[in-house]
């Protein structure tokens, strides 16, 4: 509180207050920053060489970042290393070779049965099993859906059998099935056995 109590008293006897600084000399070169620096108004020292000046170039070969040399990846033989776009491509190419459709050897198709739902269905999952070609698995689902009818009039899965044989009868020969396709058609033709099972408990 020295500085506000002697401030008031200048400010109550009316004292003029006395100047803090005195008023810099014209010749002066260059300002004081702290009072203890007047000495050393008129001198000037010179850069030391331990802190020489750089130039962008220099600075920029200089400079090392930390994260390369403390995480410095360890070289391991014989290991290839993988990029994001690599793994990408062999995902792709993996998804592509499961919907290619394979040339596949001409077979005659094995007698499907007349009477009996469960055994044609059996016979027809068996044709599409061992890798025949789309044009004969369409024939196998004509001749089954015809002899399915002679049995059972009003069977749910009659319609999706005369749409895959419509549709792979126009396939050229010795073209088979995809992987996808395959796999998708035997799960329905499974669905269409356990739906005619049900069929036959009633009875």
């Amino acid at each position: 509180f020295s500085i506000i109590e002697n401030g008031a008293k200048f400010l109550r006897g009316g004292t003029p207050i006395p100047p803090l600084e005195k008023e810099p000399s014209k010749r002066m070169p260059k300002e004081s920053i702290l009072i203890s620096a007047e000495s050393a108004m008129e001198s000037f020292r010179e850069w030391p060489d331990i802190f020489r000046r750089q130039s962008k170039e220099q600075l920029e070969k200089s400079f090392v970042p930390n994260e390369t040399v403390k995480y410095q990846p360890k070289e391991t033989a014989g290991l290839k290393k993988l990029t994001v776009g690599e793994f990408k491509r062999r995902e792709e190419d993996f998804e592509l070779r499961t919907m290619q459709r394979p040339f596949v050897g001409f077979k005659s198709l094995p007698t499907i049965p007349i009477d009996n739902l469960l055994d044609i269905l059996a016979t027809l999952r068996k044709i599409v099993e061992e890798d025949f070609d789309m044009k004969s698995i369409g024939k196998s689902f004509e001749i089954a859906r015809d002899n399915i009818k002679r049995e059972v009039l009003h069977a749910n899965f009659l319609w999706d059998m005369s749409k895959y044989s419509n549709t792979y009868q126009r396939i050229e020969p010795n073209i088979g099935l995809s992987f996808n396709e395959k796999e998708d058609l035997l799960r329905e033709i499974d669905y269409w056995i356990k739906i005619s099972q049900k069929h036959y408990d009633k009875f």
